[in-house]
């Protein structure tokens, strides 16, 4: 994957996505982060999430689910990193504890397709392939709406 800077048009990046079985996987999301040169992607085949420092083009990191990840957020102060996932569940993880999920969110009957942070970040809205939208408060993780 490339990374261009936009107002010279120039590669800044390029970066090598790789399952562990070093098949290539392209990614189907990918998000930047709201303000470190960081960039968090999925890819619909793999149940890994990777967050890549676009500085040094290396994987900074690696985020595991229980299966495919088919959306990512990332919370407005850049802590959390919610990722929506086939298996219904969402993987909110904190970059300064990654070594487990800081929370998941369980609700939803089917595979949860977006998710996405309010401005202030004290929502995270969600929505299903059973059409149903939740509202949730991220960080105690509490259903607001059914």
């Amino acid at each position: 994957m490339q990374v261009y800077a936009l107002q010279s048009g120039t590669l800044t990046t390029e970066l090598s996505l790789q399952l562990p079985t070093h098949r290539s996987r392209p990614p189907n999301c990918i998000r930047f982060h709201p303000f470190a040169n960081l960039l968090a992607e999925s890819c619909a085949i793999s149940s890994l999430v990777q967050v890549w420092n676009l500085d040094s083009a290396t994987v900074q990191m690696t985020y595991y689910h229980r299966g495919p990840v088919l959306d990512l957020a990332w919370h407005p102060d850049g802590d959390l990193l919610a990722a929506a996932c086939q298996s219904g569940e969402i993987y909110l993880w904190d970059r300064r504890a990654p070594q487990f999920p800081f929370k998941v969110l369980r609700g939803h009957e089917t595979e949860v397709v977006v998710v996405a942070f309010s401005h202030q970040g004290d929502l995270l809205a969600s929505y299903s392939a059973d059409q149903t939208l939740r509202l949730w408060i991220p960080f105690t993780g509490r259903q607001m709406i059914y």
